[in-house]
């Protein structure tokens, strides 16, 4: 083992407390930004999902000898299937995780406006 992988092996992560603001900020902003990403996508893509199962189910009752299917009935169907229950399941899961982080990202923003509130007052006071 050479001496700069020796030296990484003993350095540990900062704990979260003893970090920076700005870095703080960075890490959650960071994490904000992909769970809320995701939970974008999610509602993004959950037009095309839907028209993706249905003309799978339309396919299917085709085959099996339907004709005439109302767009109404293929949107019933789906909307009442495990599947998009699962989906929609999955999109409000997202939302949460997203919006989690941003209380966690707004949480370092207060925790410094607190600090910057407590030493200034603490200025002021001994100004006196």
């Amino acid at each position: 083992m050479r001496t700069s992988e020796r030296a990484m092996a003993s350095i540990k992560e900062m704990p979260a407390k003893e970090r920076s603001f700005s870095e703080r900020f960075r890490l959650t902003g960071k994490a904000w930004a992909a769970a809320k990403r995701e939970a974008d996508l999610l509602e993004e893509m959950k037009g095309p999902r839907l028209e993706q199962l249905k003309t799978a189910l339309l396919a299917k009752l085709t085959a099996a000898g339907e004709t005439k299917v109302p767009e109404s009935r293929l949107e019933r169907e789906i909307k009442a299937s495990k599947e998009w229950e699962t989906y929609i399941q999955g999109l409000c899961f997202a939302q949460e995780k997203a919006n989690d982080a941003w209380v966690e990202r707004r949480a370092v923003e207060l925790e410094h406006s607190e600090m910057v509130d407590f030493n200034a007052n603490a200025r002021h006071e001994r100004r006196m």
